[in-house]
């Protein structure tokens, strides 16, 4: 899952998507033309934007170095990133990495376009992938840190610490849950 969030920043972070604005006091936001109100950003604003703001941190190594460079840019008010910085870089592992990051993998067949059927595209689909990897990271996370609480569980001797492991870990459970129904998945 780190490897297809780096994989969205290094091949669509300088595309803008519009994502609806945050409802306020108003059931949902509207222009000045009736439409549902948007905002725009970049791929890599958002991804980086709800990776910082939820405090993650990538396990992988090189995924951290990339993500890091990432957000120092963006900090520093750059609004899109130029990948050749990485594939120009002295390290080798990163050079590596976003070279195979930015190959095409896939193309469609002529044959579907002839069929009439359409193949959502990798751009078409762009706002729901990076929804989907960010709401999967960040799902893979909490088990982390449920898997971390039940193996203290049993060591614990005092009734109150384990009250509190057992609220955070109903906490991190509401939280998958909410993440699960995102994701149209069940959650057990």
């Amino acid at each position: 899952q780190e490897n297809k969030i780096i994989s969205l920043l290094l091949n669509y972070g300088n595309e803008v998507i519009a994502i609806p604005s945050s409802p306020g006091t108003q059931a949902t936001p509207q222009n000045d033309g009736g439409e549902a109100a948007t905002e725009k950003y970049t791929v890599a604003q958002i991804i980086v934007g709800e990776l910082l703001n939820d405090q993650l941190a990538f396990v992988d190594p090189v995924c951290q170095l990339i993500f890091n460079e990432y957000a120092k840019r963006l900090n520093d008010g750059e609004t899109s990133v130029d990948t050749q910085i990485f594939v120009d870089g002295e390290n080798q592992q990163v050079r590596d990495t976003v070279i195979s990051m930015m190959m095409d993998e896939y193309t469609v067949s002529d044959k579907w376009r002839e069929k009439h059927i359409h193949v959502p595209t990798k751009e078409e689909r762009i706002g729901m992938d990076v929804q989907e990897s960010l709401l999967t990271l960040k799902m893979k996370k909490l088990d982390i840190k449920i898997d971390d609480i039940d193996r203290q569980f049993p060591y614990l001797t005092d009734d109150n610490e384990r009250l509190i492991l057992i609220s955070q870990k109903m906490q991190l459970m509401n939280l998958k849950q909410k993440i699960g129904t995102a994701l149209n998945r069940v959650i057990s």
